[in-house]
């Protein structure tokens, strides 16, 4: 199943044959997992693989040695015929793109309070604009193929009324806009969202000036003190 490093798409190949995927847990969570984990070359070693099967069962609620169970018993990936393609609906057909909206169902909602402390640490005072948004989606492993910053700015401008900021009953709505462009129910975004500790930044740090931190090369006042 596993050789040196796997890529997202083997790993949501590879849950979806070890039939790990259900109502609960889709498509959009292995992605949100897989980001979550993954390395700054965007693929998995045996070592991170190890990590993220401990996430999916975390987020399944199942104790690890099923999940364990299940991916050791796969044979590798399943293919399908040729065939299976000629049922897939073709491009741009909006009468399927309807009723797979409407058959979405974002399932029950996780509380809010999590959420709530993640939007006030990305937001300023006046609120949540576009940009903080965008890096929340980055720092949460919410960016994938299913939902691009195209996709945020879409959903981001049409909850904020083009007024650039939302407040946190608008966030909500956000998030739940966000789940059903996924495909996922709405708790896997509350809790991707609710995990994160709020905004990294990356700053450099000055270097070491022999002169001015090494006391033994002070002279004169200096060098008493």
């Amino acid at each position: 199943i596993f050789s040196r490093v796997m890529e997202r798409m083997e790993f949501s190949k590879l849950c979806e044959d070890c039939w790990l995927l259900d109502r609960d847990f889709r498509k959009a969570d292995v992605d949100i997992i897989f980001s979550r984990v993954m390395n700054p070359k965007k693929k998995i070693d045996f070592e991170i693989f190890k990590e993220a099967l401990q996430a999916l069962a975390e987020r399944k609620g199942q104790p690890i040695w099923k999940i364990q169970h299940k991916v050791g018993r796969s044979k590798g990936p399943k293919f399908l015929n040729a065939s299976v393609a000629a049922t897939a609906r073709p491009h741009g057909d909006s009468d399927a793109d309807k009723n797979a909206e409407a058959e979405y169902d974002g399932g029950e909602e996780s509380g809010w309070s999590w959420c709530r402390k993640s939007y006030k640490a990305f937001g300023g005072p006046a609120g949540l604009t576009g940009v903080d948004f965008f890096k929340m989606c980055t720092e949460c492993g919410i960016f994938d193929d299913t939902f691009s910053k195209n996709d945020a700015d879409c959903i981001f401008s049409g909850r904020s009324q083009r007024q650039g900021v939302v407040t946190f009953e608008q966030f909500q709505g956000v998030v739940r806009d966000v789940a059903k462009k996924k495909g996922c129910p709405v708790r896997s975004i509350q809790e991707a969202v609710g995990w994160t500790i709020g905004p990294t930044f990356k700053g450099t740090v000055a270097d070491s000036v022999r002169l001015h931190d090494d006391r033994s090369a002070y002279t004169g006042t200096h060098a008493r003190k």
